[in-house]
């Protein structure tokens, strides 16, 4: 078979180009023997194995490199800005030709493969780098896996569904087993083959029960172990935000040597990963958002000093990560974006009238709008109006959220917020008519029983009063087209808050079932896609799933007008429950699990919490964690059933401790059933919750 003969070098000259960049940026402001001779290796490295495999521009350029860096070795000096330019030229020019060779077809090597066998024991020789972290893992490969492993993941499913089947077989089984024993004990003076029957079919049932046993702990660690396997897999598509850094740092430099200013380069955050799908569109936007920092930004040495500034402007990119979302914030210290050129454009270009005032929040949003330039010249830095345009429509594509301050004399803030992932996301399912979509967990605020004193009328349609504010409602099945649900008059209704492009809405469901982890996908070609969702996922089990687009959903509900809700009779109000964590992913999951039982759900985060509601709310039961803050559950359920009025509300303890003496406690201080999160089983709870209320 033949083989890709540059396969290694690839990889190795990439990671050898990008060290070389980095490292002759840091010579303007580093010297000494710790700084140019890694360089020096690297470079040494490079030509070597460009050599290996008869690549003689690149080895040519790196032996030029080390032609300049000899002498900064030799005699430590910062080096000038002349000599960082040309370094930085000969590994411009590198990276072209290795660019080059990445396009040109790949020839193929003699059976034995020798040359990119050489060229990997050269990376994995060569002193200071390390190995491990210079392999670049291919996003092919790694989507095919996840893929594979999604597969996987329905096989699971599917034999847990046998599992079922044979669980199934088992009641029949039993029944032929108590039968036949019956007909033994009224006539016990019948032949032995009744007898033989009755044996065999107790042994069908032993049998049955230890396969059934034996499925089912494979089948869970098998579970596990897939889904462990395929988040780490998962995590291989994530690329750190450093590989961003050098190249940005770069943008500010050459920016900054074109319009004759002093930039400092920042970054912090990099070590979070985020998906090669989100890292490329980045690629596009955030140099604009570096140019733009420098040119409009950063002041000229003698203006800066005029200001009482460092001659050494600053331009900072601070990464930080919450849940599955991913905030980029640039920052400078330079002379603020100045509104008044602004508005001067906008009337200019006629986007407002001559007599028209903006206020600064107003002329700031117009900015945002792209396609105006404060800049009176045109450069290859600045002054077409297109790097703002950019950036919004990056944001647009990955379905983020795009924020701009500025301070006269002070510096400007942009702000990017954006998912993590585009193809792997957390979720809350929502039922809505006979459609389920997913919500990404991070867009989601809380879920609210919603009485008829809570929803008003507007006059676009209805809106939520919720902790103290107006929000608009719309039922989720109205925005994607569903089949409008019949409602009880009076009942209350399951609301979902959402935020998305700096806004809140609020989405009425028929039913939250739970939370799981959904791959995105695109809709399939040839279906029409709806506004308000983002694509198509798929869960844990393989099913399909409509993806809700946050964003596009707040919008719409925003400017929906919903028709009339049918309404029935009222049926007789059932208490309702009060689910008592402090955990929020364990009270959500409760929650959600009886609400889709049909049940009306309140929660609380603490056993203080609780007793203060249930000092104003009658509840018909109490499910209550044990290890909590302040009050633990025993002492919860000790006090309840002191008092006269909640002795009456029973008491589930729902807890992770599953030891005898816990139990014990449990049942002693008065808690009419004890379950352990480990052994934790829906089906088992709402059993005993009907039993308990009907």
């Amino acid at each position: 078979m033949s083989k890709d003969i540059y396969r290694y070098f690839r990889i190795e000259a990439r990671e050898l180009i990008d060290g070389l960049a980095q490292g002759a940026l840091a010579l303007e402001h580093e010297t000494g023997h710790a700084t140019v001779s890694p360089l020096l290796r690297l470079a040494h490295t490079l030509k070597g194995a460009a050599r290996v495999v008869k690549r003689g521009m690149i080895a040519d350029q790196a032996h030029a490199l080390e032609e300049l860096l000899i002498p900064l070795r030799d005699q430590p000096r910062r080096a000038t800005v002349q000599e960082v330019s040309a370094c930085l030229a000969l590994v411009d020019g590198m990276r072209r030709e290795l660019d080059a060779l990445d396009a040109a077809p790949a020839p193929a090597s003699s059976a034995g493969g020798a040359p990119g066998a050489t060229v990997a024991g050269a990376a994995g020789g060569a002193p200071g780098l390390a190995p491990a972290r210079a392999v670049r893992i291919d996003s092919q490969e790694a989507s095919a896996l996840v893929e594979g492993l999604a597969s996987a993941s329905r096989r699971v499913f599917e034999l847990t569904a046998g599992l079922e089947a044979l669980q199934a077989v088992g009641v029949p089984a039993r029944t032929l087993a108590t039968l036949l024993a019956h007909d033994l004990q009224d006539a016990p003076g019948q032949a032995l083959t009744p007898h033989r029957e009755a044996e065999l079919a107790e042994q069908l049932v032993s049998r049955l029960d230890a396969s059934q046993r034996r499925l089912q702990e494979g089948l869970q660690g098998l579970g596990r172990e897939v889904v462990d396997l395929r988040q780490r897999v998962e995590r291989l598509q994530l690329m750190p935000l450093a590989t961003l850094f050098d190249g940005l740092q770069r943008v500010a430099r050459d920016a900054a040597q074109e319009l004759g200013r002093q930039v400092q380069w920042q970054a912090e955050g990099g070590e979070i990963g985020i998906d090669t799908a989100v890292l490329a569109v980045l690629t596009e936007a955030l140099p604009h958002m570096v140019r733009n920092a420098v040119a409009h930004g950063i002041e000229a040495p003698a203006q800066r000093r005029a200001a009482g500034k460092p001659e050494l402007g600053t331009v900072c990119l601070r990464c930080t990560r919450r849940g599955n979302r991913v905030t980029l914030v640039l920052e400078d210290d330079g002379q603020g974006i100045d509104l008044d050129a602004v508005r001067t454009a906008a009337r200019e270009r006629g986007l407002i009238g001559a007599e028209q005032v903006l206020d600064d929040p107003a002329a700031t949003a117009l900015l945002l709008r792209g396609g105006l330039s404060t800049s009176a010249t045109v450069s290859t830095v600045a002054g077409r109006g297109v790097g703002l345009d950019v950036v919004r429509e990056a944001v647009e594509r990955l379905r983020g959220e795009f924020s701009l301050s500025t301070r006269r004399g002070l510096g400007t803030t942009v702000e990017l917020q954006m998912p993590v992932s585009l193809s792997s996301a957390r979720a809350l399912l929502a039922q809505a008519g006979r459609s389920q979509v997913a919500v990404p967990l991070e867009a989601v605020r809380c879920t609210v029983r919603a009485t008829a004193q809570q929803i008003i009328p507007t006059a676009s349609g209805e809106a939520l009063v919720h902790e103290g504010r107006t929000v608009a409602l719309v039922a989720l099945g109205s925005l994607i087209g569903a089949q409008a649900t019949t409602r009880e008059a009076g009942a209350r209704r399951l609301v979902m808050v959402v935020q998305g492009a700096g806004a809140e809405a609020a989405l009425d469901v028929d039913a939250l079932l739970g939370t799981s982890e959904i791959t995105v996908q695109p809709f399939p070609p040839g279906v029409a896609p709806v506004a308000v969702l983002a694509g198509v996922g798929v869960d844990e089990a393989g099913a399909p799933q409509l993806v809700l687009d946050v964003a596009a959903a707040v919008a719409a509900a925003l400017a929906w007008a919903p028709g009339a809700v049918v309404a029935t009779p009222a049926a007789p109000r059932r208490l309702p429950i009060l689910v008592i964590d402090d955990s929020l992913t364990t009270r959500t999951l409760e929650q959600s699990i009886l609400e889709s039982a049909g049940y009306e759900v309140e929660v609380a985060v603490s056993a203080e919490d609780a007793l203060a509601k249930a000092a104003v709310v009658r509840y018909g039961l109490f499910v209550v964690d044990v290890e909590m803050p302040g009050m633990d559950g025993f002492t919860f359920v000790e006090r309840t059933r002191a008092d006269p009025v909640q002795r009456q509300v029973p008491a589930i303890l729902v807890t992770s401790l599953s030891s005898a003496q816990a139990r014990e406690r449990g049942h002693q201080a008065g808690a009419v059933a004890y379950i352990v999160k480990a052994e934790f089983d829906q089906r088992i709870l709402l059993d005993l919750i009907r039993g308990i209320l009907g």
